[in-house]
């Protein structure tokens, strides 16, 4: 596997869209998703769904990256968040001015199991109801190899985000939750990005239909994976491959 890596496209990229593509987490068998409506639409890893959930990868003026879904739940722009450590959260209705954003509260004690969670939604806003956050969530992202990444949380929390070790269970959905994990990186931290289409036209990022299951169990392997072969196969199924 030769070419440009994932984050070195990133990194050549101006701002605003930059590619789309499938994330996969190293250490669960399936992709990151937004449940919508699921624990304020959280990201996770259904265990149980193949089904393909594309993801904008957008660079931001800072040079950072930030996360919004290909097909969004109404239509309207959102982009991945988590709530800060002191509890607060950049929220606006959809659709709104980008310029009036305000912080919200999400109470601890009422919301301690969303603490570091990343989110679509904001728990608690002004209005009392759950809000969409349009606002990006900017994540450092570093080149592991060809297609597999890390995402590091600058936003008022330094820490790996990655893949929670248990499942969680809740309103007839399971999926393991994405949140910021800690210092120390492991499997649930590191990605494989499977790029299906370049935005820009100085972006080349190695399109995941150019590799073969062997590139990309050999690309796994190489981040320490001890079934490689059985991760890749899932993978070529979200993908439709």
């Amino acid at each position: 596997m030769t070419g440009v890596s994932v984050a070195a496209s990133l990194g050549a990229a101006g701002p605003g869209p930059t590619l789309t593509a499938q994330l996969f987490p190293l250490s669960a068998h399936g992709n990151v998703r937004a449940s919508y409506n699921w624990r304020f639409s959280a990201l996770n890893v259904d265990p149980n769904d193949a089904s393909p959930f594309v993801w904008v990868f957008q660079k931001t003026e800072g040079g950072s990256v930030a996360l919004s879904p290909r097909d969004g739940s109404d239509g309207s722009s959102a982009w991945a968040s988590k709530k800060m450590p002191d509890g607060s959260v950049t929220w606006s209705p959809p659709n709104g001015d980008l310029g009036e954003a305000r912080w919200a509260t999400a109470y601890p004690d009422e919301h301690e199991n969303f603490a570091n969670v990343v989110q679509m939604q904001v728990p608690e806003a002004d209005s009392g109801y759950p809000e969409w956050n349009p606002f990006p969530y900017e994540w450092t992202l570093t080149g592991l190899g060809l297609l597999t990444v890390e995402l590091w949380d600058t936003n008022g929390y330094s820490a790996y985000i990655g893949v929670n070790e248990s499942i969680t269970t809740d309103n007839d959905h399971a999926g393991y939750l994405i949140l910021s994990r800690g210092t120390t990186t492991d499997l649930s931290c590191k990605f494989l990005v499977a790029v299906q289409q370049n935005l820009q036209a100085a972006v080349h990022a190695p399109l995941f239909s150019s590799f073969s299951e062997a590139d990309v169990s050999a690309e796994v392997a190489r981040q320490g994976h001890g079934d490689p072969q059985t991760l890749t196969k899932a993978i070529f199924a979200a993908t439709g491959r």
